[in-house]
């Protein structure tokens, strides 16, 4: 009986979870590809002229990676934030941060002062199903949000997303008092930290439909003198719930571990401009006279516009070689 114990309690922590889940989305920034199972997520984004960005989150071994494959890096940071002490705020300080808050970011708003939630009139298909279109009234930009009905592998898809992220925000409070934990961990899940509703992270979800968002449209100008045209700012193309290989959220062997990814891709990037750049720039609140300041300025200037032109004839020698690959 024990044995026969051991072997059930072992194949429940080797079972696959529920459902894994892979999304394709584009967005104004770039495309991103989504695998999720369980306690681990790898999230690949394409940005323009700068290339794939991977991140591999591991809950099970509280770690982040940030990689670079292209050049051959990657950081490696805790999930848990750091315990920080912070100093006590007054009610009047706090009262005073939240009115400067909404002056400054009246986007943000609840949806009970940005107008009324309305239901477009007309569908539009995501993923092979028709999708609800849904947005506030009045509204200037006229933007409008995607939600697929939570039935079939949209709601499998959303379940084991909602699992994660409640996992992952966790934590990321792990070492928050377990009271404070728990309610902040509910408090970002009731915001609609989810799958495709990062866009009302600050608006009032309490009328807003249940369901899978998967597409965010507004309008949109580059100039006074353009016609303001309808832009799909975030769209979900592909949606697949097969079981996923788990080499995918591994660390890639070969690769150069580095405290800052950021810094140290910028330093490859710009090449040998980099630390000129950035020490001519730590001169620039240094100087004691206007004519220093305007030096150390000028000469930043200088050297940044040599960095972006290295930097740009590396990226096109990188895109070149891609090229030749394929």
């Amino acid at each position: 009986m024990r044995i026969l114990l051991i072997i059930i309690v072992c194949l429940a922590f080797t079972m696959p979870a529920e459902a894994d889940v892979y999304i394709k989305s584009k967005t104004m920034a770039g495309d991103s590809e989504t695998w999720t199972s369980g306690n681990k997520q790898r999230v690949d984004l394409i940005i323009p002229m700068l290339g794939k960005r991977t991140t591999i989150t591991r809950i099970d071994k509280g770690i982040e990676w940030q990689i670079d494959a292209q050049r051959g890096i990657y950081e490696e940071k805790q999930i848990a934030y750091p315990i920080t002490k912070e100093e006590p705020i007054s009610e009047k300080e706090k009262s005073e941060m939240d009115a400067n808050f909404d002056k400054n970011y009246p986007s943000t708003q609840p949806a009970s002062r940005m107008g009324t939630l309305q239901t477009r009139p007309q569908t539009r298909e995501f993923l092979g199903a028709p999708a609800t279109g849904y947005g506030w009234e009045p509204d200037d930009s006229h933007s409008t949000f995607w939600v697929l009905p939570l039935k079939g592998d949209f709601a499998k898809a959303e379940k084991e997303n909602e699992e994660f992220q409640k996992a992952h925000l966790e934590a990321l409070y792990a070492n928050t008092p377990a009271k404070e934990r728990e309610e902040t961990v509910k408090g970002l899940l009731n915001l609609g930290v989810n799958m495709g509703k990062s866009f009302l992270a600050f608006s009032n979800m309490k009328d807003f439909p249940a369901g899978l968002g998967v597409g965010m449209e507004t309008m949109v100008g580059s100039s006074e003198s353009d016609q303001p045209r309808s832009t799909m700012i975030f769209e979900m193309t592909e949606l697949n719930l097969d079981r996923l290989d788990g080499s995918i959220f591994e660390l890639p062997q070969g690769l150069r571990q580095v405290n800052d990814l950021a810094e140290e891709q910028a330093r490859l990037m710009m090449g040998p401009g980099y630390d000129a750049t950035m020490q001519s720039m730590q001169q620039i609140p240094q100087a004691s006279t206007e004519e220093e300041t305007a030096a150390a300025m000028g000469q930043t200037m200088d050297n940044v516009l040599e960095t972006l032109q290295q930097a740009q004839g590396a990226i096109q020698e990188a895109q070149s070689q891609e090229e030749t690959s394929e």
